[in-house]
């Protein structure tokens, strides 16, 4: 059992060495079950180990008598992972309590949080699992805005064949890596009175908007949907995970298209690209609190499969500081 603590002057809080990485996120998903926790350990420490996770967004509470194994030396741990588009997601921190407490923890997150404004981060963002109050208590207390649920969907290969709307729209193909103007400028405007995490419109711009859609595909088909020559939309698929799946990546439409079908037969379009491969499912999100996008994913055979709460912290944001 790991030894408590016995004054403030018996832990440090710092970046975690490469030797305590293992330890250290053991401890962050020690609440998950042996199998998940293994696999986000495995995944992550393999990230840290290539280079492809900065060391320094793994902060840890550490015992000061280094002599201790990592095992035992390593009381607590949290994780700020930098994404594309100067977003930032937070494994919220978690500890051995007691001997710890929560203003620990929230010394050890207020100090991997210090560092982010200084590397353009403008929010951080947290996805919990629904039954995970606990952490939920401690984000709230660190200042950061619960957002509801979103929806993970899927809709299988071999789903009834969907709502064929009216055509009326034209596709012009956009190349990812080099958007035109047009498109970019159809793309903001989807935004606008967008029920779709609204939150984000005060932090996000335009090139974190299509660094984001680009990270992690491998192939993308990217539309700008018109109604005769005006822009109405915009479609965005990514190759998934999974060699059999799609991902719907964003489909948005401009506020003055919107409840015309419009969003139908963007939808429509993706499931009839993913169609082109046998076999080929299709995965979603959607903010919990878009009802008009929740029923049309419904209408045309998507399923819920999963649920996460979100939460939202913008940088420049006051938080209780629990140093004092």
């Amino acid at each position: 059992m790991t030894p408590s603590p016995s004054t403030i002057a018996d832990w440090t809080i710092a970046v975690a060495a490469s030797d305590e990485w293992n330890a250290a996120l053991l401890r962050l998903w020690q609440h998950e079950s042996p199998l998940r926790q293994q696999f986000l350990v495995d995944q992550f420490r393999d990230l840290l180990e290539r280079g492809l996770l900065s060391p320094d967004s793994l902060w840890v509470v550490r015992h000061a008598q280094p002599q201790r194994s990592p095992h035992d030396r390593i009381l607590a741990s949290v994780l700020i992972e930098r994404m594309a588009g100067h977003g930032s997601a937070i494994w919220p921190a978690r500890g051995l309590i007691p001997p710890l407490t929560e203003p620990i923890l929230d010394q050890l997150t207020i100090a991997a949080w210090e560092q982010l404004p200084s590397e353009g981060v403008r929010f951080t963002q947290a996805m919990l699992h629904p039954d995970d109050a606990i952490a939920a208590e401690r984000l709230i207390r660190q200042g950061f805005t619960p957002l509801g649920r979103a929806w993970y969907l899927l809709r299988d290969a071999n789903a009834p064949p969907p709502p064929r709307p009216p055509a009326t729209l034209n596709w012009e193909p956009i190349a990812p890596d080099s958007p035109s103007a047009e498109f970019c400028q159809t793309l903001q405007a989807t935004h606008e009175h967008s029920q779709d995490y609204p939150e984000l419109d005060a932090v996000r711009d335009l090139q974190s908007s299509l660094d984001s859609m680009r990270v992690g595909h491998l192939q993308s088909q990217w539309w700008l949907a018109r109604q005769g020559s005006q822009p109405v939309g915009v479609l965005l698929m990514g190759d998934g995970a999974a060699p059999n799946r799609w991902e719907l990546v964003y489909l948005g439409v401009v506020a003055a298209a919107r409840n015309q079908g419009v969003g139908s037969q963007l939808l429509r379009k993706a499931i009839d690209t993913a169609a082109q491969v046998p076999d080929r499912a299709i995965l979603a999100m959607v903010d919990g609190r878009n009802l008009p996008a929740r029923n049309l994913y419904r209408r045309f055979g998507f399923r819920a499969y999963d649920a996460r709460a979100v939460f939202l912290r913008c940088i420049g944001e006051p938080a209780d500081d629990h140093r004092a």
